[in-house]
């Protein structure tokens, strides 16, 4: 009960510090059902709808939960249960033709539809699994890890 009631003093902190230290926010999420959880800094951050997103956050689903992401450039990424996922690196600058998308699946099942990132330089976007990194070239995938 008091570890629940320290996340819950803590992840406002957390938030605020990032905000306090220019850290910017990549996405955002929707459609948080069951059990899911944001990891930030090593703290887990309960996760709720409209709950920003930054670089080298950890994304988590419980076995009964789901996760969807919108990024700054509308691409879409939903994740299933027992899922993580880390978003390791994401840049949309299109006024200095800077974009780069890297999200690495440690385990589960992500779904992704390319934004605006994929479509002016698909050969920025890539996934990793355990055992291969994944260039995407077209707009929508489907990806299951299963024992990593």
């Amino acid at each position: 009960m008091l570890k629940k009631i320290a996340i819950f003093i803590l992840a406002p902190l957390t938030i605020q510090a990032n905000v306090l230290f220019g850290e910017e926010f990549i996405g955002g999420l929707r459609n948080a059902k069951g059990t899911c959880s944001i990891e930030r800094n090593g703290v887990d951050i309960p996760a709720q709808n409209g709950f920003k997103i930054l670089q080298n956050d950890i994304l988590k689903t419980g076995p009964n939960g789901s996760i969807g992401v919108i990024f700054k450039d509308n691409t879409r990424i939903s994740m299933g249960p027992d899922s993580r996922i880390v978003m390791s690196r994401y840049v949309f600058e299109p006024d200095q033709n800077r974009f780069s998308f890297l999200a690495k699946i440690v385990k589960g099942s992500l779904s992704y539809i390319s934004g605006s990132l994929g479509k002016l330089s698909p050969e920025s976007v890539a996934v990793e699994t355990p055992t291969a990194t994944v260039g995407i070239r077209g707009t929508r995938f489907l990806l299951k890890i299963d024992n990593p």
